[in-house]
C-alpha cells in the first residue's frame, strides 16, 4: 500500500463525484476523468491497481459503442479494490487508524455494491 495508491483511489472518488454531481456530462469528460485516475495509479507500485485503472480508461472510451454498463462494472471493481486492498490493507482497519492519524474527517460513501470510508 503506497501513498500513490491512496491518491489514485482518492482521485477516483473525486471523478465519480464530478460525474454524479453533473459537473462532467460528456463521454469525453468521463474518459478524461478516468485517464486522470490512471495517471495517478501509474505512480503506484501496485500492478493490480494499475490494471484496474487501465480498465477504467478502456471502458470509458467504449461508452459510445457499448453503453454505460461496462464502465459501471469497471468502476465497481475499482472501488471494491480500493476499499478492500488499498485503503483497508491486509491488516484490517483503515490506513489512517493504523498510522495513528488525528483530526481527520471521515465520511462513508456508497460506490457500486460497497461502501468506502473517505478521510481527509
Amino acid at each position: 500500500m503506497t501513498r500513490a495508491g491512496i491518491d489514485a483511489c482518492s482521485q477516483f472518488l473525486k471523478a465519480i463525484n464530478r460525474v454524479t454531481d453533473g459537473a462532467v456530462t460528456s463521454v469525453y469528460g468521463i474518459e478524461l476523468e478516468m485517464r486522470t485516475v490512471y495517471s495517478t495509479a501509474e505512480r503506484s507500485t501496485d500492478p493490480v491497481l494499475r490494471q484496474k485503472a487501465g480498465e477504467l480508461v478502456r471502458r470509458a472510451a467504449a461508452i459510445r459503442n457499448q453503453g454505460s454498463t461496462a464502465i459501471t462494472r469497471a468502476a465497481e471493481d475499482f472501488a471494491d479494490y480500493c476499499k478492500d486492498s488499498v485503503l483497508r490493507g491486509r491488516q484490517g482497519g483503515t490506513m489512517l487508524e493504523r498510522e495513528g492519524a488525528q483530526n481527520t474527517k471521515c465520511t462513508k460513501k456508497q460506490y457500486g455494491s460497497g461502501w468506502l470510508t473517505v478521510c481527509e
